[in-house]
């Protein structure tokens, strides 16, 4: 890194210091925001799809940092960027098209590098429906490296201390499975990251199972495991398998290693009902 360089990244971290002290306190412990499901998130089934269900997570996970002051700004000024490694989603009834739903999320204290993030999906009658479990790190993007412990620009984010609610989910790791098709990751799958959204392989999940399995079905569960970033415009392969407890593997490859690996348990739409 050169002199003008070190000088830009100290003015960087600086001005983001010096803003702590305004936003101190400002970051509640929990968010919580009302949404009606719209048809462009369902399937055909009328049942919210698991990408419909992580978008809405995520918007929560968003809108949450945002409203403290973790906005595009805060993360271009600190060169930050929270980045999601593994995701668990999982509904004791799938909610419809039209439903309103009531959406909590809450973000854990920061420890040995990730953050845990859970959100609690709430049906009109206050009970609990679904449960999402994602796990972040926060990436330094002038590196790709993954901070160990919060930087000084992050001091005054109050994290609840200890969160005793986790979906364990556990994923196997580069089996075999076969060769469903390739796909090209192309405009609509990306975000303004430049490679393919998180939520966006709950889609290529479901679309690489059966579609037997998948027209009179929906899912009861997905967990994904994410490895390697996809970027725009690359091409990558999708594999299955049938696992002996009648739950699906499914796999992205790229050059020979596994992008992201999937867990998707399913169930009859009329369980869900």
């Amino acid at each position: 890194m050169t002199g003008s360089e070190t000088a830009r990244m100290r003015a960087i971290e600086d001005a983001a210091e010096k803003e702590a002290p305004a936003h101190r306190g400002r970051f509640s412990p929990s968010h919580t925001e009302t949404f009606r499901i719209f048809d462009n998130d369902c399937d055909m089934n009328h049942l919210l799809t698991p990408r419909g269900g992580m978008r809405l997570a995520q918007q929560m996970a968003t809108d949450h940092c945002t409203s403290a002051g973790m906005d595009a700004d805060f993360y271009e000024r600190t060169r930050t960027a929270w980045v999601v490694v593994r995701s668990a989603l999982a509904w004791t009834r799938v909610p419809h098209a039209d439903e309103e739903l009531t959406i909590t999320t809450r973000p854990e204290a920061h420890r040995r590098g990730m953050c845990k993030r859970i959100t609690e999906f709430r049906d009109a009658r206050g009970d609990e429906i679904g449960l999402m479990d994602a796990r972040w790190v926060l990436v330094n993007t002038e590196d790709r490296s993954i901070y160990r412990h919060l930087p000084e620009s992050y001091g005054w984010v109050a994290f609840n201390e200890s969160i005793d609610r986790e979906l364990r989910v556990r994923i196997p790791r580069k089996l075999e499975g076969t060769y469903v098709r390739s796909v090209h990751a192309g405009f609509s799958y990306c975000d303004a990251n430049g490679h393919v959204n998180n939520t966006r392989y709950a889609d290529l999940i479901c679309d690489a199972l059966p579609d037997d399995a998948m027209r009179d079905a929906t899912l009861k569960s997905l967990a994904i495991s994410f490895e390697h970033e996809i970027p725009y415009g690359s091409d990558f392969d999708l594999t299955r398998l049938r696992l002996e407890d009648g739950s699906w593997y499914v796999s992205g490859d790229q050059n020979g290693a596994h992008c992201f690996e999937g867990i998707a348990t399913l169930a009859p739409c009329t369980a869900n009902a």
